[in-house]
C-alpha cells in the first residue's frame, strides 16, 4: 500500500504552518507548496520529518503541477488543503484591475 499524503497551499507561514505543522504532528505526511518553497515556520519544533517543501506559485497552473507530481511520486494522495492566497489593505475602488486580477487568481482560480 502506498503511503498517503496530503498537500498544503500556502504553507511556509501563517495558517498555512499552523495546518501543515498539525498534520505532520498527527502523523501525516504533508507536501508543503509555497512561492518561497520554504519548510513552515516551526518545522524545526516538530513534525519535520513528515514535511517536504516544494516551490509553488498558486497562479501558475504548470509550477503547481509539476510540485504535484513531484509530491505524489507514487504516494496515495489523500486530500488538498487549498490555503494559500493574497490580502489587500486597498479599497475595491481603489484597486487596479493587473491588482484586481491578481487577487481573483490567487484566491479563487488558484482553487481549481
Amino acid at each position: 500500500m502506498h503511503e498517503e499524503i496530503i498537500i498544503v497551499t500556502g504553507a511556509s507561514r501563517g495558517i498555512g504552518a499552523a495546518i501543515a505543522l498539525r498534520l505532520a504532528q498527527a502523523g501525516t505526511l504533508v507536501a508543503c507548496l509555497s512561492r518561497s518553497g520554504a519548510l513552515p515556520e516551526g518545522a524545526e519544533h516538530a513534525g519535520a520529518d513528515r514535511l517536504i517543501a516544494f516551490a509553488a506559485d498558486v497562479t501558475d497552473a504548470d509550477a503547481v503541477r509539476k510540485a504535484t507530481k513531484a509530491a505524489v511520486d507514487g504516494r496515495r494522495l489523500v486530500g488538498i488543503v487549498n490555503n494559500a492566497g493574497l490580502h489587500t489593505e486597498a479599497r475595491s475602488a481603489e484597486l487596479s484591475i493587473d491588482d484586481w486580477n491578481a487577487l481573483i487568481s490567487a484566491n479563487a482560480t488558484s482553487v481549481l
